[in-house]
């Protein structure tokens, strides 16, 4: 969200009179007096500031008796989603490739948006060697070694030939399938 949507939002809160924009990290007396502000509202855990002493940014403010702790819903926590939202970042970046959105349009590198390619064709073929080697597995157990295998080779050779193409390779070595 930009600063401005951030602030549009919480113009919506009925708990919230007014929006200051732009306020600083740091309050002073002179900034809540200013606006005229009664209380700060905030969880209770501490704050660095940016003197790098690790002094609490809320200190002024609850030294003065105008900060209001707030309680934290579990799972509505800024933290919490944007750690659901990175856990899923690769998922979501290819989603939106594949619904048509270019990687500039996401703020995707050339090279990430490659990469996710690459290794979503590679999945899909670890998943087809699978399903491969388990129909091999019932042709053995089943002591079935004539047509049917050499068809399911070729079935196999067509499966990789279809993943080459999907991660643009030109030429697969026959070698390599053994």
């Amino acid at each position: 969200m930009t600063d401005k949507e951030r602030y549009e939002s919480l113009r919506h809160c009925r708990w919230v009179d007014e929006v200051i924009p732009d306020a600083p990290w740091v309050l002073t007396e002179e900034f809540l007096d200013k606006h005229q502000i009664d209380y700060v509202a905030h969880d209770s855990l501490p704050y660095a500031d940016a003197s790098g002493a690790g002094k609490d940014v809320y200190e002024f403010v609850k030294s003065i008796g105008k900060f209001k702790e707030t309680k934290r819903t579990e799972g509505i926590s800024t933290s919490d989603i944007i750690m659901r939202i990175v856990k899923d970042y690769n998922e979501y970046v290819m989603r939106n490739l594949d619904r048509g959105y270019s990687r500039k349009e996401l703020g995707v590198s050339y090279v990430k948006e490659k990469r996710l390619r690459v290794n979503r064709g590679l999945k899909t073929l670890q998943e087809k060697v699978k399903k491969q080697q388990e129909k091999v597995g019932e042709i053995r157990e089943k002591g079935q070694w004539g047509a049917p295998l050499v068809l399911d080779i070729g079935h196999r050779l067509e499966s990789y030939m279809e993943i080459a193409s999907c991660l643009n390779i030109r030429s697969i070595q026959l070698s390599a399938l053994n």
